[in-house]
C-alpha cells in the first residue's frame, strides 16, 4: 500500500519483520518467491534512505547521528535495522530472481547501473544522492556475500576507484560520510593498483582534518581500517602526529568503541615511530 498511500512506519516495520522472519521457513519461501524481486527493489533500497530525523540529527546533534548508525542492527522499530537483515539474508543466501539471477548479482548490477548514470534502471527516473548513499550502504553492508563472490570481490577495486573515492570530495557530507564507512569496511583487500590506496588514504586524510564531526569519525575508524597496505603505512608517515592529536580530540568529545579501536590499531602499525607521541597520548 505504500506507493498509494500512507502507511505509518512502525506498521511498515512490523509488517516487513514478518516477512525476514518468514524466509527462515522454506515453505513460506516458496510462497514469497514472486515477490522477492519487487520488494529487494521497490521496498528495501527506498528504506535505506536518509530521513528528515537523520538531516536533523546530523546538524543538531551529530554525536546522536553516529550512535544511530553504529547500533542500527540494535535498535528495535528502526526500518533500516530490518532492511538491512532483510538485504543480508536474500543476498546471502541461493535465492534465485525469476529470470535465474542471483539476487546478490542482479542487485550489484542494479547499483553499477544507478552509480554510472544516475538513472534507477526498473523505472528509467532519475535518482537523487540519497539513493547513491543508500546504494554505498548496502554494498557495504554486503560485504560479507561480496568477499565470498570471486567474481564480485574483483571487481570491488574498480568500484571504489570509480564510484567511492570521488565521492570524497562531493559538497555533501553525507556521501563524504559514507565514502569513509565503506572504504574502511572494504580497505584489506588486495588492490592492483596501490594508486587505488593512495588515492584512498588522501581522501581519508582529507576528511580527517575537516570540520563535520561524522565525517571525521568514520573517517579515523576507515583510516585504521586502511593502514593493512604498506602503501598506506608508508605515506601516512609524514603527517603521523597531526592524526594521532586529531584521534585524541575525538576520543575526547566522544565514547566510541571503533575510534578507540582504530587508535590501537594505529600506534600498533606505527610502535617503532610513536615514542615521542607517547606522553601525550598517556595524559
Amino acid at each position: 500500500k505504500k506507493k498509494d498511500e500512507y502507511v505509518p512506519i512502525k506498521v511498515q516495520y512490523f509488517a516487513l519483520r514478518y516477512i525476514y522472519r518468514s524466509l527462515s521457513f522454506p515453505e513460506l519461501t516458496k510462497l514469497l518467491a514472486n515477490s522477492l524481486e519487487p520488494l529487494l527493489f521497490d521496498y528495501l533500497v527506498p528504506a535505506m534512505f536518509l530521513t528528515v530525523d537523520d538531516d536533523e540529527d546530523w546538524r543538531s546533534n551529530p554525536i546522536e547521528f553516529i550512535r544511530k548508525e553504529a547500533d542500527v542492527l540494535e535498535r528495535s522499530n528502526n526500518i533500516k535495522s530490518v532492511a538491512k537483515n532483510c538485504f543480508i539474508t536474500i543476498c546471502d543466501s541461493e535465492y534465485f530472481a525469476p529470470d535465474g539471477e542471483l539476487f546478490l548479482l542482479k542487485f550489484m548490477k542494479y547499483a553499477a547501473a544507478v552509480l554510472t548514470t544516475g538513472v534507477d534502471p526498473r523505472t528509467n527516473q532519475e535518482t537523487d544522492q540519497r539513493m547513491k548513499e543508500a546504494i554505498m550502504n548496502i554494498i557495504g553492508t554486503l560485504e560479507k556475500p561480496i568477499s565470498e563472490n570471486e567474481y564480485l570481490k574483483e571487481n570491488m577495486e574498480f568500484l571504489l576507484e570509480k564510484y567511492v573515492i570521488p565521492e570524497f570530495k562531493n559538497q555533501i557530507g553525507f556521501l563524504r560520510y559514507r565514502a569513509c564507512w565503506l572504504v574502511g569496511i572494504y580497505g584489506d583487500f588486495k588492490f592492483q593498483n596501490q594508486q587505488i590506496v593512495r588515492d584512498a588514504l588522501e581522501g581519508i586524510y582529507g576528511c580527517l582534518c575537516e570540520n563535520e564531526f561524522p565525517v571525521k569519525v568514520n573517517a579515523g575508524i576507515a583510516l585504521s581500517r586502511l593502514l593493512i597496505q604498506a602503501e598506506a603505512a608508508e605515506a601516512l608517515k609524514p603527517v603521523l602526529a597531526n592524526v594521532l592529536q586529531v584521534y585524541l580530540s575525538l576520543i575526547d568529545q566522544m565514547d566510541n568503541d571503533d575510534l578507540v579501536s582504530g587508535l590501537e590499531h594505529v600506534i600498533a602499525r606505527f610502535a617503532d615511530e610513536i615514542h615521542p607521541f607517547a606522553v601525550g597520548i598517556v595524559q
